[in-house]
């Protein structure tokens, strides 16, 4: 099994890159939108896949906090 850290890191560096390469001088799109909202769909899914049966909501609000800080 992944551990909490490595999974946090994977998902903050997916959520930084998809934020900067779906902006343009700052600005998200409409398109741009849809792709980052997916990653961050498949960044939860994957996370929720590795944890099942630990603390989720710990780990719900962890990437919260990753969100806020990418």
């Amino acid at each position: 099994m992944a551990e909490t850290n490595d999974i946090l890191e994977v998902a903050k560096m997916t959520i930084s890159t998809s934020i900067k390469c779906n902006t343009v001088r700052g600005f998200i799109g409409w398109h741009s939108c849809d792709n980052i909202c997916m990653d961050m769909h498949d960044v939860l899914i994957c996370a929720k896949m590795l944890l099942s049966g630990k603390d989720t909501r710990n780990l719900l609000r962890q990437i919260h906090m990753c969100l806020f800080r990418a």
